[in-house]
């Protein structure tokens, strides 16, 4: 049997993840004690954030029953928010006292879900308005000692160099990216060079590698050397809290080191599956973060995809070797980027070829630079200099690739069954592929024994049938290759699929058919910047860059912050809208957001009572308001629209009263598949018992904010709707609400219950 370390790393994993996914993925318990809770646990390291201190605890239990609602759970970490920056060390056990909560998940598609990736690391609950009330004495000497040279390594970088390089050069060497500008981990981030930012391969092989040259220089026994290096670099894993990608790279560098010492060939497939299985026996959860995935299907395009391009006796490609590795590794972690960003960038390759050679450098310099205390600050001045000019040049290399014409594809994120073909498919053609040419290299190798041989002739004829069949090989890997890229990337279409995103106290609704796309409103009183971190994310996740119609139904701000927010960005987020639809009777109260869209070239189409917007797919008819009549406030005076397309048709409310609820049964609507409830679920002069009787929704849909100051939705309004056997969703409960026509039938989704 070959690899027999491998098979069974690979069948701990295989354990791992069935364990995972059939005893221990238990969400935590969701009743939270609304009083304080005091506990104990291990400070495991901590961070300044603003004016305050997070500590991340571990080892934790709790005094008495201050949370016996979770007492059974098994918990391993917390996040402390503490407002004192009072000096704490890593190891040293701390008695706190504050308000627990859950980590804030994702309430739509797309959104950062901080409950799962705190999760993932180990912390499954955050302290607020949290007080240490006692501390210990005793520490963790190492792994304080650690930390302490981190702060030094940290504060020489800041004091050679300028802020923003500093800032990068921390990222690269320390594994703390908080002193980087956001702008510039977007433009890294965009064009596709952001991993240069982790700690990975790269930073451990040279730093490892320079001291295991360095110790042998000195005359240290090659054994001794490797055992020092692979110490010294375990304690370097460990003062940058080893992350996955640093601990995977720690195990390879050590195999690879120790390897020919034992004198053993390094076998990458086994070090990295023993990498894989040390990380998800420690935590199973690991292999859901996507830092993980990311780091091992790298290295596997580089060990496993790249040689597959390479010629039957060629180690390495002489032309182009740099730009076939990054697409290796491009390719091969495809579908996790998709999966993360929602996006591809498209000058990635390139980009990589002309950045990584320099990384190099840069961690040698940085280097120089937290160690040399001992040399002439010219001499300090001077690396941090080049250091300088190189991310001057990183800047105005990558501002370059972004503005180029389609720099970032908006692919969103792939279905899970895409994923499992493409990774399926593809390791079969790679196992292939490798099969062949391995044959096909013996078949070589006798040949050429026939050559010296004397049988030229021989020879010849073989050499041409084997060229003929690599050619044949190498059109099958680039054709199954470009397919499985297409059913990738290629997006799916949907008959019809209406959403209502949980925007808090707002609306915001996003309805797909086909190949168009509309939003009705988009806005709240209660998030900050909803258009950057719901709206944007949810229209990536499902690959919309476009947006044909955007009804605004009136001006307040539950409504439309997140067009005020868009329209001050230069390009709308990187959306494009085509037409915005206001309604007639409130064109004075919308002067100002008919100004920002002239501004972008959108153009404006007034409704009123009666109007129709006919599409391919779709059907929208105006039933509120009327120019002929006089409405008291915005409320009233909401866009209302009937939704019609085939199978599915609907009524959105707005914030309307009692004046639109006529206007709807004046116009014969009944029996429709759901309903927008008006104003959130308010009671006041709106959503009336006759209005329900007549309407005779399948379902009713509420958006509103948890725990709003309104009251919303109001009881009364609750109990009509039950009166009348109408199912209710919420988006202060059930989050994100999706209604779907597959095959004639209607189906609900909900992300919670």
């Amino acid at each position: 049997m070959k690899r027999p370390f491998m098979i069974v790393c690979i069948l701990l994993i295989i354990m791992c993840v069935l364990r995972l996914y059939i005893f221990d993925d238990a969400p935590p318990p969701e009743v939270i004690p609304k009083e304080t809770v005091t506990f104990q646990g291990r400070i495991d390291y901590w961070e300044t954030d603003a004016d305050r201190t997070i500590l991340y605890l571990s080892n934790v239990f709790f005094y008495g029953d201050s949370a016996e609602e979770i007492s059974t759970y098994k918990l391993n970490g917390i996040r402390c928010y503490l407002k004192s920056r009072d000096g704490y060390k890593l190891g040293q056990s701390v008695v706190v006292q504050g308000f627990l909560a859950l980590p804030e998940a994702a309430s739509n598609q797309g959104e950062f879900d901080g409950a799962t990736y705190y999760k993932t690391q180990g912390y499954e609950y955050v302290l607020y308005d949290a007080a240490v009330l006692a501390s210990g004495q005793e520490y963790d000497l190492v792994l304080e000692a650690l930390n302490r040279f981190r702060i030094y390594a940290t504060q020489r970088l800041y004091r050679f160099l300028e802020p923003e390089s500093a800032g990068i050069m921390t990222a690269m060497l320390l594994g703390d990216k908080q002193g980087i500008a956001e702008e510039t981990k977007t433009l890294y981030r965009t064009v596709g060079i952001y991993h240069i930012l982790a700690i990975s391969g790269l930073h451990i092989a040279m730093i490892g590698g320079l001291l295991y040259k360095i110790l042998k220089f000195l005359r240290v026994k090659p054994f001794f050397a490797a055992l020092i290096s692979i110490t010294i670099i375990v304690f370097y894993g460990l003062m940058i809290r080893m992350p996955p990608s640093a601990f995977r790279a720690v195990i390879m560098f050590g195999f690879g080191l120790m390897a020919p010492l034992l004198k053993r060939s390094h076998d990458k497939f086994t070090s990295l599956t023993f990498a894989a299985a040390c990380l998800l026996v420690w935590n199973p959860l690991l292999i859901k973060d996507a830092g993980m995935q990311l780091s091992f299907l790298a290295v596997l395009g580089i060990i496993w995809l790249y040689p597959t391009f390479l010629g039957l006796h060629r180690h390495h490609m002489k032309i182009g070797d740099g730009l076939w590795v990054s697409f290796a590794v491009t390719y091969m972690t495809l579908p996790v980027i998709m999966d993360t960003y929602y996006e591809v960038p498209v000058y990635a390759m390139l980009a990589n070829v002309c950045v990584v050679p320099f990384v190099p450098v840069l961690i040698s310099l940085g280097i120089v630079i937290v160690l040399g205390g001992g040399l002439p600050d010219l001499f300090l001045e001077f690396a941090a200099t080049v250091i300088q000019w190189i991310l001057y040049f990183y800047e105005k290399i990558l501002t370059v690739f972004s503005v180029l014409p389609w720099n970032s594809y908006v692919t969103g994120a792939p279905e899970t069954w895409k994923k499992v073909v493409f990774y399926g498919v593809l390791v079969l053609l790679l196992f292939y592929v490798t099969n062949v040419k391995r044959k096909l290299l013996i078949r070589s190798l006798k040949s050429e024994q026939a050559y010296y041989e004397g049988k030229q002739a021989e020879y010849t004829c073989e050499q041409k049938i084997i060229c003929g069949k690599m050619r044949s090989l190498r059109v099958l890997q680039f054709v199954v290759m470009v397919l499985l890229l297409l059913f990738l990337l290629l997006p799916g279409k949907t008959d019809c699929r209406i959403t209502f995103l949980d925007v808090g106290q707002g609306d915001g609704i996003c309805i797909e058919s086909g190949d168009e796309v509309y939003l009705i409103d988009c806005g709240s009183t209660s998030q900050n910047y909803i258009g950057r971190y719901t709206l944007l994310p949810f229209l990536k996740y499902h690959g919309i860059i476009e947006i044909d119609g955007w009804f605004l139904t009136h001006p307040d701000a539950d409504h439309i912050s997140a067009w005020q927010e868009l329209c001050k960005e230069e390009d709308m987020g990187g959306i494009r809208v085509k037409t915005l639809y206001i309604p007639k009777v409130l064109e004075k109260e919308f002067k100002e957001v008919i100004a920002m869209a002239t501004e972008k070239g959108i153009s404006v189409e007034m409704l009123n009572a009666g109007d129709a917007v006919n599409t391919d797919n779709v059907k929208w008819t105006v039933l509120s308001p009327d120019e002929s009549m006089t409405y008291y406030d915005n409320n009233s005076a909401s866009l209302v629209l009937f939704f019609s397309h085939k199978d599915i048709t609907g009524v959105f409310m707005a914030d309307a009263g009692t004046e639109a609820e006529k206007a709807v049964t004046d116009a014969q609507i009944n029996q429709v598949t759901f309903l927008k409830v008006a104003h959130h679920g308010s009671g006041a002069d709106t959503n009336t018992q006759l209005f329900y009787d007549r309407i005779a929704p399948q379902l009713a849909v509420i958006s509103c904010g948890k725990d709003n100051s309104y009251g919303h939705p109001h009881a009364e309004v609750l109990e009509r709707l039950e009166n009348c056997n109408i199912p209710v969703y919420r988006t202060d409960r059930n989050h994100q609400i999706t209604i779907e026509n597959r095959k004639h039938k209607i189906m609900v989704k909900v992300l919670h219950f």
